[in-house]
Parts: structure tokens; C-alpha cells; sequence
């Protein structure tokens, strides 16, 4: 079903939703979907199957992007905990990225009752927040792990679909592995956590998706974590 057929079936409560949504979204997640369903669909449930995986992709941003923000702040914290710039440097308002500070930060266990000027000074967006680790040659965290986590927050920050890419490709298999990659990462308690979150979500959203496009679903089961 093309996307002029999918309006004309339309019911016109579904015109109004649509219509509600689409000034946000735009038409073209709509088309995504919909080229990824193909033709074998069913004109009366269309809709909702087609705007239920759209809010299942979007709800799946909205999930991760709690996670990826707690974790961002916890390689912060780790950060302000070990390092601070060194007491002849010359005064700077603030540091933005990682080749500026270099070779101006020691290495030093830091008092969680201090506020050091690194921590004052410290702007430093999440991808030279990794350069900065690899320059002080810190392996308290994979490189690689940072940059499948810089690469799952670029896919989240950016709006883009985890589902299927422009040409309605199914990229969910990708996606998985970047969140079970991420998952690693993360302290286990919260770990835990976001498996729960994940599975408890997807089979929320199954309730609402026929059953033949439950495939489009990644987390349907906690088995799927076993290797987390």
C-alpha cells in the first residue's frame, strides 16, 4: 500500500489523529512504515498498525534516552572523581574540547565535598568527553563501548528511526545490538533496569501491533538478554 492509498483509507477519526501527529512528525516516518509493511496488509487495521509501530519507535528513544543521559553523567562523575587541571594553569572561563585541556589535568583522587575547576570549567560534549579518556590513556571504560554508546546517542538525540532506515529497511537487528552493547556498559543494577524497561514496553505495545509485525519488535523476551 502506497502512501495515497493509506489516506484514502482513512477513517476519519484516523484522519484526525493523523493529521494531529503528522504536523510533528512529519509524513515521511508514515512512509517509512508503510514501505516496510508492503503490500500485504489489511486496509481496516492499517492504521493503527502503522502509527502504534511508529509510537513504539518513538517510545523506545524516549526509554533510551534516560539511560544514555544517566550514563553520561555517571563517566562525569567518574571523571570530576579522578581528575582535576592543574594548579599553574593559566585562568580559561571554560573547555569545550578534549585537545584543549591536554596534558593541562592530573590524575588524583578528588573529594566528593570539592568542586574542582575542572568540574567549573568542564563543557565538554560526550564525544570529547571520549577523546579526553583515550588522551589520558584511562581504561576504565572500553573505547569501543564508548563509541557504540556515542553512536546509539547520536541515533536517540537525533530523532532518527531505530527500526527501519530511509529506504524502509529493517535496521532493528542493528539497533538491538547496539542496546545490548550499551547495556554492558551500564552499572548492573541499572542494567537490570533497562532490560525490565525494555521488555515491559515491547510487550505493552504488542497488545496494540497485529501479531504478524511483532517480528519488527525487538525485547518481545528477557531471553533475548541473556548474553547482558
Amino acid at each position: 500500500m502506497n502512501y495515497n492509498e493509506f489516506l484514502k483509507v482513512l477513517t476519519p477519526e484516523e484522519k484526525k489523529d493523523f493529521e494531529k501527529y503528522s504536523r510533528a512528525r512529519g509524513p515521511q516516518a508514515y512512509i517509512i512504515v508503510l514501505g516496510a509493511l508492503g503490500d500485504d496488509v489489511d486496509s481496516n487495521t492499517i492504521y493503527r498498525n502503522v502509527s502504534q509501530i511508529i509510537r513504539y519507535d518513538k517510545g523506545l528513544k524516549d526509554l533510551l534516552f534516560r539511560y544514555l543521559g544517566f550514563m553520561e553523567e555517571t563517566i562525569k562523575t567518574y571523571i570530576f572523581r579522578n581528575y582535576d587541571l592543574k594548579s599553574d594553569i593559566d585562568e580559561v572561563e571554560e573547555y569545550k574540547y578534549a585537545k584543549e585541556i591536554n596534558g593541562m589535568v592530573e590524575h588524583r583522587q578528588i573529594s566528593d565535598g570539592d568542586i574542582t575547576n575542572l568540574y567549573k570549567k568542564f563543557k565538554l560534549t560526550f564525544g570529547e568527553i571520549k577523546r579526553f579518556l583515550k588522551n589520558e590513556n584511562d581504561i576504565k571504560y572500553d573505547e569501543e563501548s564508548l563509541e557504540n554508546m556515542r553512536s546509539l546517542r547520536n541515533e536517540v538525540m537525533h530523532h532518527r528511526m531505530l527500526l527501519f532506515d530511509y529506504d524502509s529497511k529493517y535496521i532493528g537487528n542493528n539497533t538491538f545490538k547496539m542496546v545490548i552493547d550499551f547495556i554492558k556498559l551500564l552499572p548492573s543494577d541499572f542494567a537490570q533496569y533497562l532490560i525490565d524497561d525494555l521488555f515491559d514496553y515491547t510487550n505493552e505495545k504488542m497488545a496494540e501491533i497485529d501479531e504478524k509485525y511483532h517480528k519488527y519488535l525487538p525485547f518481545k523476551s528477557k531471553d533475548v538478554f541473556v548474553e547482558c
